[in-house]
């Protein structure tokens, strides 16, 4: 812990996101030790994707082009600006917001640049950028126009698919934060310069243990196999081998029940499968779910299965908050050997199949169903060590904490 108080604003892109349980996570936890979290959102939140439920106790975002400053704050901040780093830092700002795409005429980079500054006098001392596409290229202005540190986390798309002067980022950030180890040697190999290995730290997704306890027990030996997979029907999450998985189980007869929860562009390949392969009573798509159903959906799971691939455009997944959500709520893991997902997915709390390998997925759900469950128990007990051990909330924001006061 962090001897004072500190004053962080937090950049993203949009705000608050159906899907940004770890951020959420961090920002409650530095809270409750005391330190004032300010949010600023470049967009807002679409219905499909905003957050609704549990979302009181989190800071209200300044919303760059809705929310807007006087004209004569804008006036003066920019003045001051100009007075604090001079015309050609403000130059450069403004070329790399021309360049970088988020905006195009002296105007709005004049409104943009206020609220900058509007952040120092309210007291702030360092922008922290989730995800490092358009909010890492804001928090990385910021910092240019008012003197102060910035940093940011990169999680999976804005490392793999959009990256953007990643390179510049890791260069001129204080600290840099991603999710996995895998993406930390990806950085390095692909953006690294020299003096960035010694700031490129590795922390993992952050969960509220006490919203996911651990369970009572495993279901009752005897009982079918009940498989739950938690996230958006997306390529990268490799649901239709999970479907494909699931046929295979039917055909070698182990009776099993699998319950996939999300909605995204591959639904309809997944309905279709589903219905190809007379899935029906075995198989069901729940949609969404909200976000407090997800506990007691993982209650009665005998393994959580998530067989990540990496997508054909390169696309991939960073380290999914629902596979920890699982192992803190004890169930065994079956998931993909790809990307970082044996950093927690140990031999102790579950089995990895090849990516892309239906019938290896079905290999490693039959093992776990053949296993009892004892070992089924002590699968989830070795799972939630490790969370608590390495992934809790409060673990990862001490460490986040201190690389704030350090900068």
């Amino acid at each position: 812990m962090p001897p004072r108080p500190l004053k962080i604003a937090y950049v993203m892109r949009a705000y608050p996101v159906l899907y940004h349980a770890t951020v959420f996570n961090e920002i409650r936890v530095l809270q409750r030790w005391g330190h004032t979290i300010e949010v600023f959102s470049l967009l807002e939140v679409n219905e499909a994707e905003l957050r609704r439920d549990s979302i009181t106790d989190l800071p209200r975002a300044t919303y760059c082009w809705r929310d807007r400053l006087s004209g004569g704050r804008v006036l003066q901040n920019n003045l001051a600006i100009l007075g604090a780093v001079g015309p050609a830092r403000y130059w450069q700002a403004f070329r790399f917001a021309q360049q970088a795409a988020l905006l195009t005429n002296p105007r709005s980079f004049m409104r943009f640049a206020a609220w900058a500054w509007e952040y120092k006098r309210r007291g702030v001392t360092h922008f922290h950028a989730h995800w490092a596409t358009e909010a890492g290229s804001v928090a990385m202005l910021f910092a240019w126009l008012t003197g102060l540190p910035f940093s940011f986390t990169a999680h999976a798309y804005d490392i793999y698919l959009q990256p953007q002067f990643l390179e510049r980022k890791l260069a001129e950030a204080r600290f840099a934060v991603t999710v996995s180890a895998y993406n930390r040697q990806y950085l390095l190999e692909h953006f690294g310069s020299p003096g960035v290995d010694g700031k490129l730290h590795v922390i993992y997704p952050l969960i509220d243990l006490g919203q996911f306890p651990p369970r009572a027990a495993p279901p009752p030996a005897g009982s079918p196999l009940s498989i739950v997979a938690i996230g958006r029907l997306t390529e990268y999450k490799g649901l239709p081998y999970l479907v494909e998985a699931c046929r295979l189980l039917k055909e070698r007869g182990v009776p099993f029940r699998c319950q996939i929860v999300g909605e995204g562009e591959d639904r309809p390949e997944l309905e279709a499968a589903i219905a190809r392969y007379g899935l029906t009573a075995e198989v069901a798509l729940l949609g969404s779910i909200p976000y407090s159903q997800v506990p007691p959906l993982l209650e009665q799971a005998t393994a959580f299965a998530l067989p990540c691939v990496i997508a054909h455009n390169g696309d991939r997944d960073g380290m999914p908050i629902v596979l920890i959500e699982a192992m803190a709520r004890e169930v065994p893991v079956v998931s993909s050997d790809v990307i970082g997902l044996k950093e927690l997915v140990r031999p102790e709390v579950g089995f990895l199949a090849p990516p892309r390998d239906a019938a290896g997925l079905a290999d490693a759900l039959e093992r776990m169903s053949a296993a009892g469950p004892a070992a089924q128990q002590a699968m989830g007990r070795a799972g939630r060590q490790i969370v608590e051990r390495e992934v809790a909330a409060e673990v990862g924001a001490a460490r986040l904490a201190e690389l704030f006061a350090a900068a």
